[in-house]
C-alpha cells in the first residue's frame, strides 16, 4: 500500500507514496527501540520508510529511501543512472540541499574525476551540482558498507538529510 507521509490516506495507483506493508512474516521489533519500532506500526501495517509507487499489474518500484527523497527526482534512480555513465565511479550518492540542487558525491579509486566525463555524464538530467569527488575511504559508512548519507551530508553541506527521517 502507498500513502501520503503526511496524511497516512491512500495515494492513486501510479503516484509515488510510502510504502506500507502488512505480513506474518515481520519481525519483532528493533533490538533496545521500542518506540522507534512503534512510530512505524500504523493501524496494522508497518512503513518501510521507502517512497515507491505502486503499479496496475502489482508491481512495486522503490524510488527512494524517505529520509533522502527530493521533490523532483528520484536519487537512487539517478545515482544508478550516473554510476552507468561514469565508469570510473565505483559509488554515486545524491544529497539533497535546502539551499539549492542536489549535491551529487562520486567516490572514485583515486578521489579524481574528469570534469568532461561529469559534463557529458548529466547531460538531459535534471540541476545538479559540481560533484564532490571522493576516494572509497573518505565516505562514512556503516558496518555493512552502506554510506551513511547524513554525516556524509553534515560534512559536505553542514546540514544533515533531506527528508524528515521520521519513518526510517
Amino acid at each position: 500500500r502507498a500513502v501520503d507521509p503526511d496524511t497516512l490516506r491512500p495515494v492513486p495507483r501510479g503516484r509515488p507514496g510510502l510504502l506500507l506493508v502488512r505480513t506474518a512474516a515481520l519481525a519483532l521489533g528493533y533490538l533496545a527501540e521500542d518506540e522507534r519500532w512503534d512510530a512505524k506500526r500504523v493501524g496494522g501495517w508497518w512503513s518501510t520508510g521507502d517512497i515507491g509507487v505502486l503499479h496496475r499489474d502489482g508491481g512495486v518500484s522503490v524510488l527512494d529511501r524517505e529520509v533522502d527523497s527530493l521533490p523532483h527526482l528520484s536519487c537512487l534512480r539517478t545515482e544508478d543512472l550516473l554510476e552507468e555513465r561514469l565508469p570510473e565511479a565505483l559509488e554515486c550518492v545524491l544529497l539533497g540541499a535546502a539551499d539549492g540542487d542536489p549535491l551529487p558525491v562520486v567516490v572514485t579509486a583515486d578521489g579524481q574525476l574528469d570534469p568532461g566525463a561529469w559534463k557529458e555524464a548529466t547531460n538531459g538530467l535534471p540541476a545538479l551540482r559540481e560533484p564532490a569527488v571522493l576516494s572509497w575511504d573518505d565516505v562514512p559508512r556503516t558496518g555493512t558498507g552502506k554510506v551513511r548519507r547524513a554525516a556524509l551530508a553534515r560534512r559536505l553541506t553542514g546540514t544533515g538529510p533531506a527528508g524528515t527521517g521520521r519513518w526510517t
